[in-house]
């Protein structure tokens, strides 16, 4: 899993701004940032002011049209299947993980393109749906590492 090395949290967060949640606090989950953009986080989220952000995270202060989102169930199928690549041999994931480790000084944005896009066609979406997503679980894995991610995410 030489690829892991390549991703920066920095760019991965372009990806997924809402991730900023798991800086602030050890109260704060993968699934408290997919819900924020899967509810109601702006596409700005960054830009906002501390303060905002939390008000955002504890109540409703933006929204955004339902049309630029995806459906809540896809944040299940995402975790699900990132965990059986990332955290297990499945061999469904064989040839991303071939993919992946075949990649010549991959980009934080090439990775994430390429595990949503074989992701999106293993749950039936495409990837541009759930690039977010993807860079959520990446975010939590570049947060806790590789074990500590795993562990987790069994439990759940």
């Amino acid at each position: 899993m030489a690829w892991i090395e390549y991703l920066k949290a920095e760019d991965v967060m372009l990806h997924a701004t809402p991730v900023q949640i798991l800086d602030w606090s050890d109260e704060y989950t993968i699934d408290d940032a997919a819900h924020l953009m899967l509810n109601d986080s702006p596409r700005y989220f960054a830009a906002l002011k501390d303060e905002d952000k939390l008000k955002l995270i504890k109540g409703t202060i933006y929204t955004r049209s339902a049309d630029n989102r995806p459906p809540k169930s896809y944040w299940t199928s995402v975790k699900s299947e990132f965990h059986l690549f990332f955290c297990t041999d499945d061999k469904r994931y064989d040839k991303l993980r071939k993919q992946l480790d075949e990649a010549v000084t991959p980009t934080s944005t090439a990775i994430i393109s390429i595990i949503s896009a074989f992701i999106g066609d293993m749950v039936g979406v495409e990837a541009g749906v759930i690039v977010g997503l993807i860079a959520v679980c990446l975010y939590g894995v570049l947060k806790v590492g590789k074990e500590a991610y795993c562990a987790i995410a069994h439990n759940k």
